[in-house]
């Protein structure tokens, strides 16, 4: 399907699109009165804008998609999805803005090129070592350019567009082995985007001194759990910073459990096994989880806090 093949069509409801189809052109259902969308899984590329009618109110993420441009289901979130489809091979800036994926989320080893936002909702994001580079627009006077930068100078290029004013941990893992590779905790106030070194890694200890900067006690949380728990080149010195950060917390007890539930919410239940060897999980805390648990009637989380043994 080309180029503004169905642009500014009105009278329509539903449009049945071929079992077969392969492409849909950039604008393709623009600015049109469409209320659903079905989009088969033969689908593989998806163009700019190619979905962004303000009346759709369900569409979908082909399984076999390859390649979607930017902002091809428009800017105003609504539709909800599971997972990224394994053979996305390019995702453009805000290829996804309109989608809510949850909390966590990964994207294929074929991924070569990701815009510079991700998509919203996302605390925990895994990548893979052979993604090439992240694209996006930058502005200078005025003028919009497109900057392409490679990987290893670019994670911190990264944004994340969260309600909540957080930022988002990306995993790194390995494409060949897929063990992981490291952790880097994206704080939203801080720019850190000077902290990569060469050979396509950060400089891990420029990001460690960033953490100082930070303001927000539970950021600084996250960032020091983070690093604790996956401690690639980490050095004596900025694993006592961490420690005692984790070990002198001063945050109120709705503000801890928040703090609790954000990461099991990210990374698991099994999470609370690796935070009992700091001050973090108190009785009273350990209290208010398993009433928070039992009013959500969330049995399993409730059963595991009332047999939690403190080491």
């Amino acid at each position: 399907m080309g180029y503004r093949a169905f642009n500014s069509i009105s009278q329509t409801e539903e449009i049945k699109l071929p079992k077969n189809l392969k492409r849909i052109g950039a604008t393709c259902f623009e600015h049109i009165y469409l209320k659903k969308l079905v989009i088969p899984d033969s689908v593989e590329f998806i163009g700019s804008y190619a979905i962004s009618s303000l009346d759709l109110e369900y569409t979908n993420i082909p399984k076999s998609l390859r390649e979607v441009g930017s902002e091809a289901y428009g800017w105003k979130r609504k539709y909800k999805a599971d997972e990224f489809p394994k053979n996305l091979e390019v995702i453009k800036s805000d290829a996804f803005d309109a989608f809510s994926f949850g909390r966590t989320a990964t994207f294929g080893k074929k991924l070569r090129e990701i815009g510079v936002s991700l998509p919203k909702d996302i605390y925990d994001l895994t990548l893979y070592d052979n993604l090439l580079k992240v694209t996006g627009r930058a502005w200078d006077e005025n003028e919009k350019k497109e900057i392409e930068l490679e990987f290893g100078n670019n994670i911190f290029k990264l944004r994340n567009h969260r309600d909540d004013g957080h930022g988002v941990i990306i995993n790194v893992k390995s494409a060949k082995t897929d063990e992981l590779r490291y952790s880097i905790y994206l704080p939203e106030k801080l720019d850190i985007s000077d902290t990569w070194g060469e050979n396509f890694e950060p400089d891990f200890d420029a990001y460690d001194r960033a953490f100082e900067k930070l303001t927000e006690e539970d950021e600084k949380l996250i960032m020091a759990f983070s690093r604790l728990d996956c401690p690639y080149k980490l050095s004596d010195e900025a694993r006592k910073r961490y420690e005692d950060c984790l070990k002198n917390v001063t945050m109120s007890m709705s503000g801890t459990v928040k703090f609790i539930k954000n990461l099991i919410a990210a990374r698991g239940i099994q999470i609370v096994d690796r935070l009992s060897k700091y001050n973090i999980i108190t009785k009273k805390v350990l209290d208010k989880l398993i009433e928070r648990a039992e009013i959500m009637d969330d049995k399993e989380e409730a059963e595991y806090f009332k047999a939690y043994k403190f080491s």
